[in-house]
């Protein structure tokens, strides 16, 4: 069962990213953070003490498997061309 209040912050990492979570966190949120690059998301997820999980958009199984449990994702990932597709159709696939 997912918990509906659960979201995903993709794009983490990046100028815009990095300053919605620490304003989510600031609020009482607790986001997933996600991104692709793995060692970055570890960081700022331990600087933070946020969960995390690293996925790439070009990979459609693994985005489908990463998202479940996720009630919403804002995505901050760019450029948003190639990440809002792959990232649409698998929350709308949720």
């Amino acid at each position: 069962m997912s918990d509906e209040r659960s979201w995903m912050l993709y794009g983490a990492t990046g100028y815009t990213g990095r300053l919605i979570a620490r304003h989510a966190l600031a609020r009482g949120h607790r986001p997933v953070l996600a991104g692709r690059n793995g060692s970055e998301i570890a960081a700022l997820a331990g600087q933070l003490g946020l969960p995390y999980r690293v996925f790439a958009v070009e990979e459609p199984t693994a985005l489908a498997s990463e998202l479940m449990g996720v009630g919403l994702v804002l995505n901050a990932g760019g450029p948003f061309l190639h990440t809002a597709a792959p990232l649409a159709n698998a929350c709308i696939g949720q």
